[in-house]
């Protein structure tokens, strides 16, 4: 991750994500919120469950909540940022009487 948005108290989260020439981040599946991506540099693939979507810097994509994605950039890497309200840390487990 390149950048995030961290400050106390806010409803929206936004992440700057770089590639490097032919990176990628495994399919997984969202959340619970939609995430809007923006491609800010370089090129890639958005996976999705129905197949895969080509971008470049300019594009913008709509995952809805809970959608399967992968990304996968391209030879000139791929930049792309990330926005969707904010979410609270997930249920962690904790030792017994710790």
């Amino acid at each position: 991750m390149a950048w995030k948005l961290d400050l106390p108290d806010r409803h929206l989260d936004a992440n700057l994500l770089r590639l490097p020439p032919g990176g990628s981040i495994a399919t997984h599946t969202g959340g619970e919120v939609d995430v809007l991506v923006h491609v800010v540099d370089g090129s890639g693939v958005v996976g999705i469950e129905d197949g895969g979507i080509e971008v470049t810097a300019g594009d913008l994509v709509w995952l809805p909540r809970f959608s399967t994605r992968s990304f996968t950039a391209g030879e000139d890497g791929l930049g792309y940022l990330t926005v969707h309200t904010h979410r609270e840390p997930s249920l962690t487990i904790k030792p017994f009487g710790g």
